[in-house]
């Protein structure tokens, strides 16, 4: 089975960086210049790393929560059959109606 915690060391330089270690990267694909969120936990001095996708500001109205419920729902309606197939002539004189 794949490790799927994975420690390392880094240090921290002058300007305040660190170098995730290679393996670590690797593992996750992080490669240069991609951006990861920092989260830390001063009670306890922890320090978590978490990956960041950047999404096109055009894009993001697929990514809020309604939306995305939206699209389960629909994910769910199609594997129940739930669902009326259409030719695009029929389906334009459907939405006529609505």
């Amino acid at each position: 089975m794949p490790e799927t915690i994975l420690e390392g060391f880094a240090k921290v330089d002058s300007r305040g960086c660190i170098t995730i270690p290679a393996r670590i990267r690797k593992a996750l694909g992080l490669g240069s210049g991609e951006q990861v969120r920092i989260e830390a936990d001063a009670s306890t001095g922890t320090i978590i790393v978490h990956q960041q996708v950047s999404i096109d500001k055009e894009q993001a109205w697929f990514w809020t929560p309604d939306w995305q419920e939206g699209e389960r729902e629909a994910d769910s309606d199609i594997a129940a059959g739930r669902l009326t197939r259409m030719e695009s002539d029929s389906l334009l004189e459907e939405m006529k109606n609505w």
